[in-house]
């Protein structure tokens, strides 16, 4: 929970359009129908390069939540396109430190070098 009492979520998410689980696959047929190219690294799957962290808040576990309205608070950093999280941002972990900050581990993809 955060110090106000509240219940964090933190999620990925895509603003692809009708984007489902059924979508998202690893067989390279449907990631090159999807876009991806494998002469061009770091184009991949449309719905996988629109990955950002967002996050919600609660009073109850069981909702109903409040997407914050900042999100996505992890977005891609775009000004240079090598950094690590160029191209998306994904499965974010949180973790409390002693001195109750929060600090997410998050899995990203460069642009370049992907």
């Amino acid at each position: 929970t955060a110090s106000d009492g509240k219940y964090l979520l933190y999620y990925t998410g895509t603003s692809v359009a009708n984007a489902t689980h059924q979508n998202c696959t690893s067989s390279l047929e449907q990631a090159i129908k999807w876009g991806y190219d494998p002469e061009a690294p770091g184009k991949v799957n449309p719905e996988a390069d629109n990955q950002r962290v967002g996050m919600a808040t609660s009073d109850s576990l069981y909702g109903p939540w409040t997407k914050n309205p900042n999100n996505p608070i992890l977005r891609p950093y775009t000004q240079n396109q090598s950094a690590f999280d160029s191209l998306f941002t994904t499965n974010p972990a949180p973790m409390r430190l002693d001195n109750g900050s929060i600090i997410i581990v998050y899995k990203a993809r460069s642009q370049i070098n992907s």
